[in-house]
């Protein structure tokens, strides 16, 4: 949930920025912190300027010279800021008062990260649970048949592999990635089967993959080598084409196909899922052309997280989902460890899903000394 507060200082055209103040938690007493010492300062500038006093605050009241005087002097004192108030000014301030209310020592540009001062950028205007909420949907969709291709971007380590295979499974298919784990004799709708493909994988590679799940989904996870190559990409745009029949062909003689009884061309049938860090948008150069006709045969959802706090919400979710269940913890101890990483989020080396395991682990090991433990292996140090 976000709070939007807003300053106008209509005597001296100078705006200042929207304030989002986050509404949760500590953030809370933060954001309006943060808020309140902004506007002051910007409204002291205002007048130090000559430019009159406006409007200022949160609801709109005139304010004095004075009043603004007085606590654009405090909100100096406090931050111990000794020089005209400008973009150094409400810097010092904010930095103060973060560190005031959090403990921790913390630079300007990571504090308006974290507590959105900035406006919000385009992704950010779903929250971080309605995004992967269309995740499900999306693969809903690609197990219904509806779409034969999807493609998941975003940053590691937040949920994305476990949200596809929750959502697959849920959906009744079977992760036949490695056949080991079937009986002899099992009896396999392919049409309701998937498999990982991770690492690396020729374009023969591909080829074969294709082929041999022709039926089922396939899901590329962290397999970016065959979105990096011509030859891939060009066997990808016609497995993933929008006709009713997709026809892959590999038209260089290759005895290796030969022996493995795979024709030169056979019609795909399959739905493709990609899970990626690749951010397709941005990507330059002479693959530019390739992932955009990717791009356009598929739905294409980014799950980038701007903030800290987005990527801690994740974590909570997950683990209210059940994701360290097999550690046999008390709810309150699932609490714990992610109020651990929260509280310790910008000494973390990352704030992932991968963090919260690694933290469980500890927590499971060492019930008396995993936080010692967890700042020694899990922290930047100081």
């Amino acid at each position: 949930m976000v709070e939007q507060r807003k300053f106008t200082n209509n005597g001296s055209g100078l705006c200042g920025a929207d304030l989002l103040a986050v509404v949760e938690d500590r953030d809370l007493r933060l954001g309006r912190t943060l808020a309140g010492e902004h506007q002051r300062v910007v409204a002291g500038d205002a007048v130090a300027l000559g430019a009159g006093v406006g409007t200022h605050g949160h609801n709109g009241r005139r304010g004095r010279r004075r009043g603004v005087h007085h606590h654009v002097r405090r909100a100096r004192q406090r931050a111990g800021v000794a020089r005209s108030v400008g973009g150094a000014g409400l810097e010092a301030v904010v930095e103060f008062h973060y560190r005031k209310i959090t403990g921790v020592k913390a630079p300007y540009s990571m504090i308006v990260g974290e507590t959105g001062i900035n406006e919000p950028a385009p992704s950010e205007k779903f929250n971080i649970n309605q995004r992967f909420d269309f995740v499900e949907k999306l693969v809903g969709m690609v197990a219904d048949s509806v779409q034969p291709s999807a493609i998941i971007t975003g940053e590691g380590g937040l949920g994305k592999t476990y949200t596809v295979t929750k959502t697959l499974e849920a959906n009744g298919y079977k992760d036949i990635s490695d056949l080991a784990d079937f009986q002899v004799g099992s009896v396999i709708n392919t049409r309701k089967c998937f498999t990982f493909v991770k690492g690396y994988s020729t374009p023969k590679g591909l080829y074969r993959t294709l082929f041999e799940n022709n039926k089922g989904t396939i899901v590329f996870d962290d397999c970016d080598s065959v979105l990096l190559d011509d030859l891939s990409l060009n066997i990808l745009k016609a497995a993933l084409d929008s006709s009713k029949k997709r026809t892959i062909s590999w038209n260089t003689d290759s005895a290796l196909l030969r022996r493995e009884g795979i024709p030169d061309s056979f019609e795909f049938k399959g739905a493709v899922i990609f899970i990626t860090n690749l951010k397709f948008d941005k990507v330059r150069g002479k693959i530019k052309d390739h992932l955009d006709a990717i791009m356009s045969r598929c739905h294409y959802l980014d799950l980038t997280m701007d903030t800290p706090r987005e990527k801690i919400l994740r974590c909570r979710q997950i683990v209210a989902d059940g994701m360290l269940n097999e550690y046999d913890f008390t709810k309150e101890q699932e609490t714990e460890i992610v109020d651990f990483i929260s509280n310790n989020q910008h000494r973390m080396r990352e704030v992932s899903l991968r963090m919260v395991t690694k933290v469980a682990d500890l927590r499971k090991s060492m019930s008396d000394k995993w936080e010692r433990m967890a700042e020694c292996t899990c922290m930047v140090r100081r």
